[in-house]
């Protein structure tokens, strides 16, 4: 078992975490997505799926039987203790996922693992990492792309952005930010920088 730097990439959403993810892995770079591993909990045999059902009923499903997310997403981003009850449920889960996650990378002989969490600060996980890397833009940006990847009008796209914590808090308890306003090559850049002075001893 090898040691290893821990990274936790968060920021704001639809900055960009995903497109850094990308670039960090196509430079070989081991990222995991706690999203992911979220989406896990909830699909037909996961661990947290009975839970929540039981919480919010058989109106969030899909005729397969499969938790329909949208159905489930426009409840909880209308009701912040919706949201904290769907937290509650799914978190500790994810939390045993990340831990194990890690505790794999090491025994793989990784030097570094990077995970992607939106919501890193809102549920208190920066004690998990070694560095802390936040992706930023401006809120112009993040609301165009968020009306475009999940279809929303302006004002539920707001919504969104407005239920989480302040971008401006995020980066100043990071340790790197990464600006996503500028396209994908000056992110590309930035990544390749970041590589250098965080990760290439």
């Amino acid at each position: 078992m090898t040691d290893i730097k821990t990274i936790g990439l968060t920021g704001g959403i639809a900055c960009g975490k995903s497109s850094v993810s990308k670039l960090l892995a196509q430079n070989g770079i081991e990222v995991i997505n706690a999203d992911e591993l979220a989406h896990q909990t909830i699909t037909l045999n996961g661990p947290a799926y009975e839970e929540v059902l039981k919480e919010f009923g058989r109106r969030i499903l899909k005729q397969s039987g499969e938790i329909d997310r949208r159905k489930l997403g426009a409840i909880i981003f209308a009701d912040p203790k919706a949201r904290k009850r769907l937290e509650s449920i799914i978190h500790p889960v994810v939390r045993t996922d990340i831990m194990r996650a890690i505790a794999e990378a090491k025994t793989k002989g990784f030097s570094c693992l990077v995970v992607e969490i939106q919501l890193l600060f809102e549920v208190g996980w920066e004690c998990l990492f070694d560095r802390i890397w936040v992706v930023s833009s401006s809120i112009e940006k993040q609301v165009t792309r968020l009306q475009k990847r999940d279809q929303l009008t302006e004002e539920m796209a707001r919504t969104r952005i407005a239920a989480q914590l302040p971008l401006a808090y995020k980066e100043e308890r990071a340790d790197v930010v990464i600006y996503n306003d500028e396209g994908l090559l000056e992110l590309a850049n930035q990544v390749q920088q970041v590589i250098k002075s965080e990760l290439i001893q």
